[in-house]
């Protein structure tokens, strides 16, 4: 990387440290250890030639928070290794019970996966530090222990084991509904409060209009003539006041709890799954 470039990424790096040290405290690791990493791995995705807004770029997508507690980890810092088995030790144990036919082999394969992280490489490399925070930390753990499960289970059907003991993996929807769950569980709590903080951010007029439009279930031209305004009018409103509401839930997502733009989206897309996260009960309080 230039050297002229640094300058623009400093500033970056720093948040991102701040971001890392808000969410998981003081586990090890200084902030030059985690420039020096982030650097690395902006080179890596980047390539050569990269002019200093691609890598500025490239480091504003990085989960920031979660690349602090990996690269702590690879260390190692004992601190690190402890936050991280108490925020990710039960959910690669449910994750490795989705992925395997008995709870013998489920614990099995969550031992060895929590054991692998640990563990160096041939490189002399801790293997968490691979994860590059281009995912979230729970996507990239989600794949290993996936992987893990489909190569255990490889290893049974050549060893003849398959026929007897190995059943299918659980099915399509039985995956869906349980990444699902995973999802309420990480994002539900962000949701409620950055939707009941975003609600203080409505006027008293799109407060009402909301409440007619989606409690009271009335049409536009309803409102309008109620209002006394043109229906193109609160049909603008509402369009208006829907960005608001999203860019301000978007900012708190980011500034509250470190999440990226990739975090943020995945929130998002969790909302519309999920029609029974609904901001109305918080502007009707308000």
């Amino acid at each position: 990387m230039d050297n002229s470039t640094m300058p623009q990424l400093i500033a970056v790096i720093e948040q991102s440290y701040a971001i890392g040290y808000a969410r998981h405290g003081d586990i090890g690791l200084d902030a030059s250890e985690y420039a020096d990493r982030l650097i690395a791995v902006v080179e890596k995705l980047s390539g050569k030639g990269a002019t200093a807004d691609e890598n500025r770029a490239i480091l504003l997508s990085l989960h920031a928070a979660d690349l602090y507690l990996a690269i702590a980890c690879a260390l190692p810092s004992e601190a690190a290794w402890l936050r991280f088995r108490t925020l990710y030790r039960k959910y690669i144990h449910d994750l490795s019970r989705s992925a395997s036919p008995t709870h013998d082999t489920a614990r099995e394969i969550a031992d060895s996966v929590l054991a692998d992280l640990f563990l160096h490489d041939r490189l002399g490399r801790s293997r968490i530090a691979s994860y590059d925070g281009r995912s979230t930390l729970a996507t990239w753990l989600r794949a290993v222990v996936t992987n893990r499960a489909i190569n255990e289970r490889e290893r049974r059907c050549n060893n003849l084991d398959c026929i007897e003991n190995v059943s299918e993996l659980p099915d399509r929807a039985y995956a869906a509904r349980f990444e699902a769950a995973l999802r309420a569980t990480r994002y539900g709590a962000m949701i409620r409060d950055s939707f009941r903080t975003a609600s203080t951010y409505l006027n008293e007029r799109e407060r009402l209009i909301l409440v007619l439009r989606y409690d009271d279930m009335l049409q536009a031209v309803e409102i309008a003539g109620r209002l006394g305004v043109h229906p193109s009018t609160i049909t603008r409103s509402i369009q208006q006041t829907h960005r608001k509401l999203r860019r301000v839930v978007a900012a708190i997502l980011k500034t509250k709890y470190g999440l990226s733009e990739a975090g943020v989206q995945e929130c998002f897309e969790h909302i519309i799954e999920n029609p029974g996260h609904s901001i109305l009960s918080y502007v009707k309080a308000g």
